[in-house]
């Protein structure tokens, strides 16, 4: 199997047309998962040259991906989330082989609604380098197939 970082980015669509293996988020993204408790998600990333671009394409992931593990842990068995709204902020342009670091905690759950929010910065400077906010709704499964919110 071709490692990640050995594929670009115009090469991903042609390898999964031709049934090739699609990468994970994860695994595009270089995440390693630093610290996590319920409400409270530490995760650092090395974005592989070619499968984004250093601007908001990746920095929007990292923080979708850390958004997404954050309101995970606060889930019970059987419910999933939904992301309804995500604002995001970019200050600062990340380069190739950037070391990111990306926290993110749960502001506020009630009922079905969780909102959380997250900042990268790069290890190098620890310079803040974006921070977004989301929006989710919680849907726990009755039978294969259908939720309810």
């Amino acid at each position: 199997m071709t490692d990640i970082a050995d594929v670009s980015s115009d090469e991903l669509p042609r390898r999964t047309k031709k049934g090739g293996r699609t990468p994970t988020m994860r695994t595009a993204l270089g995440l390693s998962t630093l610290d996590v408790s319920p409400g409270a998600v530490v995760v650092t990333s090395q974005v592989a040259p070619g499968v984004f671009d250093t601007g908001a394409s990746y920095m929007t992931a990292l923080i979708d991906a850390a958004l997404n593990a954050v309101v995970a842990t606060l889930l019970p068995p059987g419910t999933s989330a939904l992301l309804t709204q995500l604002n995001m902020h970019c200050l600062r342009p990340v380069t190739e082989r950037t070391l990111m670091i990306c926290r993110a905690d749960a502001q506020h759950v009630h009922g079905t609604m969780i909102t959380a929010k997250a900042a990268c910065y790069a290890t190098s400077d620890e310079a803040l380098r974006a921070y977004g906010a989301g929006t989710f709704i919680s849907m726990s499964e009755r039978s294969a197939g259908t939720a309810s919110l």
